[in-house]
């Protein structure tokens, strides 16, 4: 290779980051939450932050039907509901995304349940962490990093 050739793949390597685009990644993982303050949607295993409603079994199955998995942890009935496919893995960003999310079960949404009536749910979601940073044409370089943020009514595990 020519001292010239090398020169030009040198100033290529480095200058091409410069363009107007991006880099970054984000690492993306399963998470659960829990919340006892719930109203159930319409849709099985979709759920929204409410206080004030109270459900007992019977008033599950008739809104989402019978679960696909049931267990018993002590005292507390458990109902699992599957609500969407689940994808965890990396999410790179080099001028252009580079999705790298196989698929890896499904996100659920579980009941528990005492004395026939609701008193706990969790909801597994799936969140990010990483970084980025965008390369303006002005030389300048804005950096952020990247976390979940779970809504304040929610508690993480």
């Amino acid at each position: 290779m020519t001292l010239g050739r090398m020169f030009r793949l040198l100033a290529t390597v480095c200058l091409v980051p410069l363009l107007n685009g991006c880099f970054g990644g984000v690492l993306v993982q399963e998470h659960t939450m829990r919340n006892s303050n719930v109203v159930l949607q319409s849709e099985p295993g979709y759920i929204a932050t409410a206080s004030g409603h109270s459900y007992g079994k019977q008033d599950v199955l008739e809104k989402w039907g019978p679960p696909y998995a049931k267990d018993m942890e002590g005292q507390i009935e458990v109902w699992k509901y599957h609500r969407e496919l689940a994808f965890s893995g990396l999410f790179l960003v080099v001028i252009v995304p580079i999705p790298l999310l196989p698929p890896v079960g499904h996100r659920d949404t579980i009941l528990h349940f005492a004395d026939d009536k609701l008193v706990e749910v969790i909801r597994e979601y799936g969140g990010g962490t990483g970084f980025g940073c965008l390369f303006l044409p002005t030389g300048g370089a804005p950096c952020r990093r990247a976390h979940p943020h779970p809504p304040e009514e929610w508690r993480p595990d």
